[in-house]
């Protein structure tokens, strides 16, 4: 299951320790970076499969399958900046199986990989992050034909082994964008940068693969395979720009897919509790403005049980009290973890046993009768004074809207649920899928 996609240009100068200050001229690029990097904290994935078209290569796609990964920026006069990744060798045979179906792969097994600068430079954002956490699978997309990497990408949004991925396609665009470019200047450059960026915006990659092979080729671009290869795995899904620029004259583009809500949500409250616990402070609202139902007002539920499904805490709104629902799920997940008079408040040891779910609320809307009523679509809300039950919809054991009613009102400590206001909502209900792999 892909958890998240990006791609990101590779650029040493946008890292502090090489740029030294110069990375300002690519401001807009380090703050999308730093964006994507919150934006994904949450969703730690099993594994990343990390495409570089400067790792090493052959005629297909060349994977390379380590035991570790290892690379610095000391040949960019910052060797203090270095980073290890243990290497996902089991999942990527299982994925490289999968692709060598339809497409030509060679596989490489050195025993300790070398990161290059266009795997290092989103690792060095992304990573940050992981905490040791994440394993990675390094490719190399440059053999393939566009065409090719494409399909890749197809076949990658068909593969699911049952574990958590992410996706990095690391990609400079154009090196040609003006007079004073590292590669000359060539008026296809641009072009180039904006076909890009329009098969991104728009969903596309029909116009992106129908280019010309002189254009392509007078761009003088690194990252044609890997963002096709996003296209690929994104053909479905909302992908939004973060950024584009092109400072130096070469063209940067940082874009992601929308996220799911049904593992983004219950990640979020997750990761929230392990905020909690690890800083005692309440984790930041993660940027995502692009995306309707995670930045718009909402009211939900955040739900615990145990592994063998006992509640270990539930609290939750009935109207927004956040401006996002990514601030909702955050304060009612600190609530349902550590406020909830039923239950002692969760401890560390306890988070590998523990399950999140997340339940997102309609409107509430008053009904004239209980046969408008149904336990399994709807949640009820009774209110009588300054008192007040709310009983979630589809809970195992209530099958009545009678049984539904008496328990909301036991609840708020009402007598006579009938002599109440009620009210019914909706919820779409996120649950997590599995643990991260720090669970495992």
């Amino acid at each position: 299951m892909w958890v998240w996609k990006c791609v990101t240009p590779h650029p040493p100068i946008i890292v502090p320790e090489v740029g030294k200050g110069n990375e300002a001229a690519a401001a807009n690029t380090v703050t999308a970076m730093k964006r994507l990097s919150v934006r994904f904290s949450p969703l730690i994935p099993d594994s990343v499969l990390l495409l570089s078209p400067h790792a090493p290569y052959s005629e297909g796609l060349c994977v390379i399958l380590a035991d570790r990964y290892e690379g610095s920026f000391a040949r960019f006069g910052a060797p203090e900046r270095k980073w290890s990744f243990r290497g996902a060798v089991g999942e990527g045979e299982a994925l490289t199986r999968e692709i060598s179906r339809n497409l030509p792969v060679t596989i490489l097994r050195p025993q300790k990989g070398a990161l290059d600068h266009a795997s290092l430079v989103p690792l060095s954002f992304l990573g940050e992050s992981w905490s040791g956490r994440t394993r990675l699978v390094l490719a190399n997309p440059i053999g393939m034909s566009p065409k090719d990497a494409y399909l890749l990408g197809k076949i990658l949004a068909d593969f699911d082994d049952d574990s958590t991925w992410g996706f990095i396609g690391s990609a400079d665009l154009s090196h040609r964008l003006v007079p004073d470019a590292p590669a000359g200047y060539a008026p296809e450059g641009q072009s180039f940068d904006e076909a890009v960026v329009r098969a991104i915006r728009e969903g596309s990659g029909a116009e992106l693969l129908s280019l010309p092979d002189s254009l392509v080729e007078a761009a003088g671009e690194c990252g044609f395979r890997s963002v096709a290869t996003f296209l690929g795995l994104t053909e479905k899904e909302h992908r939004t720009v973060l950024s584009y620029e092109g400072p130096f004259g070469v063209g940067y583009c940082v874009a992601c897919a929308a996220l799911d809500p049904a593992v983004y949500l219950p990640s979020l409250a997750r990761r929230t509790v392990e905020e909690m616990l690890e800083t005692g402070r309440m984790l930041s609202a993660p940027p995502i403005d692009d995306d309707p139902l995670l930045s718009g007002a909402s009211a939900c539920f955040v739900s615990l049980k145990t592994d063998d499904g006992n509640l270990r805490g539930c609290i939750g709104t009935i109207l927004p009290q956040h401006d996002a629902l990514v601030e909702e799920v955050i304060s009612n997940a600190v609530s349902a973890a550590f406020r909830d008079p039923r239950f002692p408040p969760v401890g560390r040891s306890e988070m590998p046993n523990l399950h999140f779910s997340v339940d997102v609320l309609s409107h509430p809307e008053r009904v004239n009768g209980i046969e408008e009523l149904n336990p399994r679509i709807y949640g009820v809300i009774l209110e009588q004074g300054a008192r007040r039950g709310v009983l979630l919809p589809d809970l195992e054991g209530v099958d009545t809207v009678e049984e539904q009613l008496r328990i909301a009102a036991m609840k708020a400590g009402i007598r006579d649920p009938h002599s109440s206001s009620i009210y019914r909502f909706t919820v779409e209900r996120y649950k997590e899928r599995r643990h991260s792999a720090e669970g495992q």
